[in-house]
């Protein structure tokens, strides 16, 4: 935990392709931005939220990964809570080489009245399957609970597969 800003942090560039992951069992808490992760690299990301997970900003931005440019697989267990004021989870800058996964099994929730996004694909040129699970609750005290804008990048290059078994709600 951090009684500030960002208690992960990290920069990753480099020209290799090594995946990096990342597997949350624990408690990761801060003010705002509690996990920030700034790629400049075509390495593979793993983002495992798994039982025993929760990642909580005090204030905005639980989690805030930017420059995205390689395949990218995010996942949220059964009963596992990722929450913040608002923009609990933003994607920033996802270039067309992304192929995202993204699936919640488990509670995604911003607090705030005046939330604008709880999840918020932000500049995404890549590709995204998106997946909430039967379990899976994504819910806004305020408005937009998924945020998503492709707004660069040809149609071969981009596409949005958007399933939803689970309840997606905001005031």
């Amino acid at each position: 935990s951090s009684a500030g800003d960002r208690a992960l942090q990290g920069a990753f560039a480099s020209t290799g392709t090594a995946t990096t992951a990342i597997t949350n069992s624990g408690t990761i808490i801060a003010d705002d931005e509690t996990i920030y992760l700034v790629f400049d690299n075509e390495a593979p990301l793993v983002f495992n939220n798994n039982n025993g997970g929760t990642i909580t900003a005090r204030n905005n931005e639980a989690i805030f990964l930017q420059n995205l440019d390689a395949p990218v697989s995010f996942s949220t267990a059964a009963g596992r809570t990722i929450t913040a004021d608002d923009e609990v989870i933003v994607f920033d800058s996802v270039e067309d080489e992304a192929e995202m996964t993204f699936s919640n099994g488990g509670t995604i929730s911003a607090a705030s009245t005046s939330a604008t996004h709880v999840l918020n694909f932000t500049g995404f040129t890549g590709t995204l399957a998106f997946d909430n699970l039967s379990t899976g609750i994504i819910r806004s005290a305020g408005g937009s609970p998924v945020y998503a804008a492709q707004n660069a990048g040809t149609l071969a290059e981009r596409a949005l597969d958007f399933n939803n078994a689970g309840r997606i709600t905001s005031a």
